[in-house]
């Protein structure tokens, strides 16, 4: 039995991006379930050994002096493992000498900028064997483009979605991007004929779900800013509104931010993000600030994610 879960541990390396932030966390899990999901979250379902995550959280924009600075700051939280520029790599390779058999970029906020991409991908290329994975979203505009550098970079899968049902919290406009690629050394061979009819039967099908549909209308580079998940930011209105807060929304929006900080600066996934996003409403609810909940907050009862 332990054998079999030291081989689920090798199964799957997870990269989840954490933004702005070149960064990413890799959980490595013994549990059968997080290995064949890629949903981990690194909070112990394995041993020591099985269960492990890492955090790579320096920003490519920033000036040697700044990463210093983010450095430092991260380190005092003591629970990341911290890659600079130049190591990033080296948990990755370790991860393909224990049997890993593919590399995933999660970015699950859309955050990973196109250079940025570039940069990562390239440098993970350069390093490992290991076919390469990037999930994105298009929350800021900046999808196709993120995707077209990763490509350039020699990233080996993306996630993409017909252009019909493609953008904002969805993921980067698959049509395009294969049209962009087309008489490239990256070319995806794909049949853009085809594509078209597949994106035309899903234009005239999406209809039939409107009102399952957000009110987003439009990209945001704001999602740099805020660092929500694809998914959470297309919600986060209605769920705002449904507790009376609709005329706060920027307000919960900052909280988000402040929160996060609060938290540990987390990787925001299923769970971790609702914590945030949960608590983030609460306390404008509850005119709570970072620096008096613990005093104000002593006899509230605080959402169950929490």
């Amino acid at each position: 039995m332990k054998k079999s879960k030291k081989i689920l541990s090798l199964f799957l390396a997870v990269l989840m991006l954490c933004g702005v932030l070149t960064g990413f966390s890799v959980t490595v899990s013994a549990d059968e379930t997080t290995a064949e999901t890629g949903t981990g979250t690194g909070t112990g379902t394995g041993t020591a050994e099985e269960d492990k995550q890492i955090n790579y959280l320096t920003d490519v924009y920033e000036t040697p002096e700044a990463k210093l600075a983010t450095m430092k700051r991260k380190l005092k939280k003591g629970d990341y493992e911290l890659y600079s520029d130049e190591t990033l790599c080296e948990k990755p390779k370790e991860l393909e000498k224990r049997g890993a058999h593919i590399l995933g970029i999660k970015d699950m906020s859309g955050l990973l900028k196109p250079t940025a991409a570039s940069k990562l991908v390239g440098a993970l290329k350069q390093e490992i064997g290991l076919p390469i994975h990037l999930h994105t979203h298009d929350t800021s505009g900046n999808g196709v483009a993120t995707v077209l550098m990763a490509a350039q970079a020699g990233v080996d899968i993306i996630d993409a979605a017909f252009n019909s049902m493609s953008g904002l919290t969805s993921q980067p406009a698959l049509n395009s991007i294969v049209a962009s690629l087309q008489h490239s050394d990256r070319d995806t061979g794909l049949d853009s004929d085809g594509l078209q009819k597949i994106s035309e039967y899903w234009r005239d099908v999406r209809p039939v779900y409107k009102d399952f549909e957000s009110e987003l209308q439009t990209a945001s580079a704001e999602i740099y800013k805020y660092e929500i998940p694809g998914g959470q930011y297309s919600n986060l209105q209605a769920q705002v509104e449904s507790f009376g807060l609709g005329h706060k929304l920027k307000e919960v929006k900052d909280m988000y931010k402040a929160v996060n900080q609060m938290l540990g600066d987390i990787v925001k996934v299923t769970p971790s993000s609702k914590v945030v996003g949960d608590l983030a409403i609460f306390m404008v609810q509850n005119d709570l600030t970072p620096e008096n909940i613990v005093e104000k907050g002593a006899n509230i009862d605080f959402p169950d994610s929490t």
